[in-house]
């Protein structure tokens, strides 16, 4: 009986062996001719194989990316990935609704490197009937190697569900986060859905309450700031009278400093960034009121190691500032 339980459990373990871990790679558009950057998270979920994919493309000399879950399948010889759901972006304008990418890939191992190879395909919809094809090449990585993806999970607290990987606990503000400011595809995904399936949000509802509001107002970005150092220091000031002014900072997606009253006294916060990996910061002042003098105002000093830029900044109910930092190459 133990020799009968033991071979019914090895085709899965077997298939579970062979794929789980970090995948890098790229995708091949036929529209467009062009060449995505694609990776892929395979983990043993509670005893099923499910993962997440990540996309990055440039428009307008802007990168933008996007995350989704995917359900995996083995049929004989081939793999299909598909997508479920997309759980963060940033992309300028809402995705088609429905659009999912299926892949079939096949895996082959020469024992020093595991590949998979093979085409990509989406489903049409109503609202968008065109099809896009292409073709997928992936390879194995070491997970400890710095990934976009598994930064992007860490922020949203997930990656902790990767079954080949575990990540440290941390009560210091750690940015290897999300790159851009919160959209709110990615909010109302985050907001009802489960991670995976069966795994309740991992956003705190309190976190979800107080972003909720941010994707209702317009994001302007009013300053690029170009920084070289791996650590940064932050300091608010009310920018001229003092009015009761209130701001919430929002550092790539997460609550950095929240309802801080501005005043003459410095409110300082310091930061550290990951080159490599905390390339683009994206600081959002969102204001909580306009004090007794409208709009919202005040002043973020921004230190670089022996450099310092003033950012004077203003928003309102409708409207926030936003600060892009990115290092100098």
């Amino acid at each position: 009986m133990k020799y009968l339980i033991i071979t019914l459990l090895l085709p899965h373990f077997l298939y579970a062996q062979d794929i789980i871990g970090i995948w890098k790679g790229n995708l091949y558009n036929d529209s467009t001719q062009k060449i995505i950057p694609y990776e892929m998270a395979i983990t043993d979920y509670n005893g099923k194989i499910t993962g997440y994919s990540y996309t990055n493309f440039l428009l307008d000399n802007q990168s933008y990316e996007g995350v989704k879950s995917i359900k995996i399948m083995k049929v004989k010889d081939h793999y299909f990935f598909e997508d479920v759901d997309l759980i963060y972006n940033n992309y300028p304008v809402a995705p088609p609704k429905g659009v999912k990418q299926i892949s079939s890939v096949m895996l082959s191992d020469s024992g020093k490197i595991s590949v998979f190879n093979g085409k990509f395909i989406t489903r049409r919809t109503r609202e968008y009937g065109k099809q896009i094809t292409g073709t997928v090449h992936i390879e194995k990585s070491d997970p400890h190697q710095n990934s976009r993806l598994i930064a992007i999970l860490e922020s949203f607290d997930i990656s902790k569900t990767l079954s080949f990987i575990k990540m440290p606990d941390s009560t210091s503000i750690s940015l290897s986060k999300t790159n851009t400011s919160i959209s709110s595809s990615q909010l109302k995904n985050l907001g009802k859905k489960k991670e995976p399936e069966t795994k309740k949000t991992s956003l705190p509802q309190k976190v979800i309450d107080q972003l909720s509001e941010l994707v209702k107002r317009k994001i302007e970005t009013i300053e690029t700031i170009y920084f070289t150092t791996d650590s940064l220091e932050l300091t608010l000031y009310d920018n001229g009278y003092v009015d009761g002014d209130s701001v919430s900072l929002i550092v790539n997606g997460k609550i950095l400093l929240e309802h801080q009253r501005l005043s003459t006294k410095a409110i300082i916060q310091n930061i550290r960034t990951e080159k490599g990996i905390t390339d683009s910061i994206n600081i959002i002042m969102y204001a909580e009121n306009l004090g007794s003098v409208s709009p919202n105002s005040g002043l973020l000093v921004i230190r670089d190691g022996g450099k310092r830029y003033e950012v004077t900044f203003s928003g309102d109910l409708e409207k926030n500032a936003a600060i892009l930092l990115k290092r100098k190459k």
